[in-house]
């Protein structure tokens, strides 16, 4: 389950700057949320494909969780960050322009997270297609906290304005050679390199 506290630092950080903050989607606008929103898009009447393709071509950048949505600035070239899955390559974060913050696993057995060449690889394998039902049984899922929320959003800024980082690489240097994540030219901090062995 997703912590809306943990997205606060960098909404109020987003709105101090002068964003219009719209919140799309279907879901239900999270309470922590309804004081920062600018547009509850989500929730409106107005709400559709069409319009999702709209609001995003003519966004700045996007902060997406765990969700197909990705899909959307990944075709229109627009930056984002992709937030709280466990699954690194799907369903989104291909964009060259996307930075991922994963959520890690927490195995159960080994009393640790694990590193993420074996996240990725534990993705790829077709038992995972029920998470819910492997995961709650062997893993625990540790999603991003507030502070590599807030950095990442900082460092995705560097894209907007077309700089280049220096501690990030490809997720599809650290694949393991099958699966989506080979493709990915999203980036990944290699802070999270230390989980990786």
């Amino acid at each position: 389950k997703i912590n809306f506290k943990t997205y606060l630092k960098t909404l109020i950080y987003l709105k101090k700057k002068g964003y219009f903050i719209i919140l799309i989607g279907r879901e239900e606008i999270p309470k922590e949320f309804k004081n920062i929103i600018d547009w509850n898009y989500s929730e409106s009447k107005h709400a559709s494909l069409y319009n999702d393709f709209y609001i995003v071509q003519n966004s700045c950048f996007s902060i997406i969780t765990a969700s197909g949505a990705s899909y959307i600035p990944d075709s229109l070239d627009i930056p984002y960050l992709y937030l709280n899955s466990w699954h690194i390559s799907k369903p989104g974060g291909y964009g060259k322009k996307s930075i991922i913050v994963p959520s890690r696993l927490f195995d159960k057995s080994l009393n640790r997270i694990i590193s993420i060449k074996d996240q990725i690889s534990l993705e790829n394998k077709s038992h995972v297609l029920y998470p819910d039902i492997f995961l709650e049984k062997n893993f625990k899922i540790v999603n991003a906290s507030e502070e590599q929320i807030y950095k990442s959003m900082i460092d995705l800024m560097q894209i907007v304005d077309h700089n280049q980082l220096k501690n990030y690489i490809p997720v599809s240097s650290i694949a393991d050679g099958k699966g989506f994540a080979n493709n990915s030219k999203a980036l990944i901090d290699k802070s999270f390199l230390w989980y990786l062995f």
